[in-house]
């Protein structure tokens, strides 16, 4: 059986595995080691500050998936970074759980928690070439910056969300 639930305390660790499957390198993988490059490793480091939410994807015996949102201030700021008011997500699934729609369900679990938490959009940063790219317009996300193949998309929310 699989679940998505709110992320957990003991879970922190396991988003920066999801971050080092989070970023996409159309050419070749990356090394684990970039994840703590001050470039990425905010967006892993002291998860569970105020603000912070997300949710994992478990099975009976182990997790699988999560996409999670932060908000960023002053010169700490994501790629998808667009103000201090909008929390930016990121997000991945394992390789062998991906294509079976949990990606939509987890981003459908930021989108209403970010409304209910009264935020007015969520933001993110992602490459054109990524197949994530088309699941988040069918979200709703829209381009609202490109450089080179990385676009910064934002989707508007609210509490009828």
């Amino acid at each position: 059986m699989i679940e998505i639930r709110e992320i957990r305390p003991e879970d922190y660790d396991f988003l920066w595995k999801m971050l080092h499957q989070a970023i996409y390198s159309p050419a070749v993988k990356l090394p684990e080691s970039v994840i703590y490059e001050p470039p990425l490793a905010h967006y892993a480091a002291s998860f569970g500050r105020a603000g912070d939410y997300g949710f994992v994807l478990a099975t009976d015996t182990t997790l699988v998936g999560a996409a999670w949102a932060r908000r960023w201030s002053g010169e700490n700021r994501g790629y998808g970074f667009v103000d201090e008011a909008t929390p930016e997500l990121a997000m991945a699934i394992q390789e062998n759980f991906r294509g079976r729609g949990y990606g939509q369900q987890l981003l459908e679990k930021l989108i209403e928690k970010g409304a209910q938490s009264g935020y007015a959009q969520l933001s993110l940063s992602v490459d054109k070439q990524n197949r994530a790219f088309v699941l988040y317009q069918r979200a709703g996300f829209v381009t609202v910056s490109e450089i080179s193949n990385s676009c910064t998309m934002v989707r508007k929310i609210s509490r009828a969300d």
